[in-house]
């Protein structure tokens, strides 16, 4: 931590160059660590002072020899408080986990194809003993989500993904999984075709929301926007009955492809082709009753979204929220913070906090 002044003409604080020396050493190795600047007064000269985010790769990069600095400048926009707390913290421990599994996910990777041939499929957790639980994670959404695109039929469009995230930590491979972009960019395509506008259920009871903290309904509703941003309805279905459903693609009528990897018990995926009518007809009615039942009715993206910030809790932050989204994303997420692993991309965090944040003047 070091203390900092404040420059509000260019929007920054800074770290002085009396302190360049110790900085130079803290940041010369390439492990992860993160400057905290402290000013001590606010800005209105009232209160207590705040504490800015700086990843140590960027002040590396600003006291580079080549490239002489007079001060090390913050964007206010890098203040901690529960928004960059949610991002950092979120990044930060999928990004650890996925870097520690590299090796073991493309190894494992390299072995899809012969479970995608097979249109019902499980895979033991205890198979790969050594995979974290984000790892976990990332390879059994990256094979459910090939699964479905191998396994959808070609003659109908999907209408709804039915997911099983729930607040924190599930929604972020949505947020930071390369994979589960490319995914919802092909899920939406395919659905384009279809008579209904698509959509994704969530199903998120009461006792989850109150049990959270606030940067986690944070980031939840930072995955909602970034879902409704890409054009897909967000229904969130607040029974805990239907919390335990397993994950699906619907094509109302003819099949459900399932593909459940977010708390399958003892599994890293458990797949299947469900194209019975009876069978079918259950999941479309699911799908129904989530969307009659949502606790986020609305006729558009920014009453939906307003709807989910009562039901969360977040009425007393939104007052800032928007803006402090607009801030953060305008600077983008990138200088904050620094992803090392190829497997996330924080783009899409940003343009997920620019839409957020176009919402306070809508």
């Amino acid at each position: 931590m070091y203390e900092a002044t404040d420059h509000p003409d260019d929007d920054v604080v800074a770290i002085g160059p009396a302190d360049y020396p110790h900085v130079r050493q803290f940041v010369r190795p390439t492990r992860r660590a993160l400057l905290l600047a402290s000013v001590k007064e606010r800005r209105d000269g009232g209160g207590e002072g705040s504490l800015y985010l700086l990843d140590a790769a960027h002040a590396r990069r600003l006291l580079a020899p080549e490239r002489p600095v007079e001060l090390i400048p913050i964007p206010t926009a890098y203040r901690l408080d529960d928004l960059t707390f949610a991002v950092v913290q979120g990044l930060i421990s999928a990004d650890n986990a996925l870097g520690a599994d590299d090796r073991l996910l493309d190894a494992e990777e390299q072995g899809l194809e012969q479970h995608l041939q097979r249109e019902r499929t499980v895979y033991a957790r205890e198979a790969v003993p050594g995979l974290s639980q984000v790892g976990a994670a990332w390879l059994g959404s990256r094979f459910c989500s090939r699964h479905a695109l191998r396994w959808l039929t070609k003659n109908g469009a999907p209408s709804a993904l039915w997911s099983r995230a729930q607040i924190g930590e599930e929604v972020l491979p949505l947020l930071l999984f390369r994979q589960q972009h490319q995914f919802i960019d092909e899920f939406t395509k395919l659905a384009a075709g279809g008579d209904e506008q698509p959509g994704v259920v969530l199903c998120v009871p009461e006792d989850v929301v109150a049990a959270s903290p606030l940067y986690q309904r944070i980031l939840f509703f930072l995955a909602l926007a970034w879902l409704e941003m890409r054009g897909l309805v967000t229904w969130v279905c607040g029974e805990p009955e239907y919390a335990k459903s397993d994950e699906f693609v619907l094509v109302p009528g003819e099949q459900a492809v399932i593909g459940t990897w977010m708390r399958a018990k003892d599994n890293i995926w458990s797949a299947d082709v469900a194209v019975r009518k009876a069978q079918v007809r259950d999941f479309d009615l699911s799908v129904r009753h989530a969307r009659a039942h949502s606790v986020t009715q609305g006729g558009s993206s920014h009453a939906r979204l307003r709807a989910a910030v009562e039901y969360l809790g977040l009425e007393q932050t939104w007052g800032t929220l928007p803006r402090r989204c607009a801030e953060l994303g305008a600077y983008g997420t990138v200088d904050m913070l620094q992803s090392r692993s190829r497997l996330i991309a924080l783009d899409e965090v940003d343009r997920a906090l620019r839409y957020v944040g176009g919402l306070g003047s809508a």
